[in-house]
């Protein structure tokens, strides 16, 4: 039957997920999406000049000839499942800010949290982007 898969809760038909027109003359184009469990250590990034990117760890993949950007991404010392796809367009959808798509991390801590940090963490996380000193 192969995987479930959901867009804002909602369950997606695979194949029409696969199967966006908007090739020149309205011919469908289809997309190649991946999912890879990422170690420790390998770094979210399709810069393959820095050392231990995503891109180099997954290696060739047989019959996906066109480029792949990560879904998202873990820091280098998390490990983690991430999808990978050449749909750049479904990329842009999920990962905008303007989209204000809700994002759901499980994590495991070494020491057991407080009432009081899970607390704080359920008041949300800003995250912000700091000038460069």
């Amino acid at each position: 039957a192969g995987d479930v898969v959901t867009l804002d809760g909602v369950r997606v038909d695979w194949a029409q997920l696969n199967g966006a027109s908007g090739a020149a003359g309205g011919e469908r184009v289809r997309f190649s999406y991946l999912k890879m469990w990422k170690r420790r250590g390998v770094v979210c990034t399709t810069d393959r000049r820095v050392r231990g990117n995503i891109l180099d760890e997954l290696g060739e993949v047989e019959g996906v000839g066109e480029r792949l950007f990560p879904i998202g991404r873990l820091d280098k010392d998390s490990s983690g499942l991430i999808l990978l796809t050449s749909d750049g367009g479904l990329t842009n959808t999920l990962l905008r800010a303007g989209e204000r798509k809700r994002k759901e991390y499980i994590v495991t801590t070494h020491v057991p949290a407080t009432d009081a940090d899970i607390a704080r963490l359920a008041a949300g996380v800003v995250l912000t982007r700091r000038s460069p000193s």
